[in-house]
């Protein structure tokens, strides 16, 4: 999500960093979406239940984002948060995954094998 939030916004910014942005973003997007069509897989879902479900888990963000500039306009703050919100809230999120961490160690320390 957070890809498709920065095509938008260099898009936007102009037509060649919005095709640079674009090829940085597959390169990054290709590989993490086989991994996850692999992850559904192994899990037990078919392969056409598998891809129907990661196809709509990468397609949320870049709805969400298309909806709000065409209802809202381009230059509409709702149309900035929704390129934004994704910029801030994968970092924030990142950041929790550490806090977890942390506390799992601190509140459930790894007992001693027999």
């Amino acid at each position: 999500m957070a890809s498709s939030s920065s095509i938008a916004a260099a898009v936007l910014t102009s037509i060649p960093l919005g095709a640079t942005t674009a090829i940085a973003g597959a390169a990054h997007e290709i590989p993490q979406e086989v991994g996850d069509f692999a992850i559904l897989l192994r899990a037990g879902y078919s392969r056409g239940r598998a891809f129907t479900l990661n196809l709509l888990s990468a397609a949320g963000g870049v709805l969400a984002i298309a909806v709000a500039i065409g209802v809202f306009g381009v230059t509409s703050g709702q149309a900035l948060a929704g390129v934004v919100r994704p910029l801030i809230e994968v970092p924030v999120l990142v950041g929790l995954v550490y806090v977890a961490l942390r506390a799992r160690r601190r509140y459930y320390p790894a007992v001693p094998a027999p």
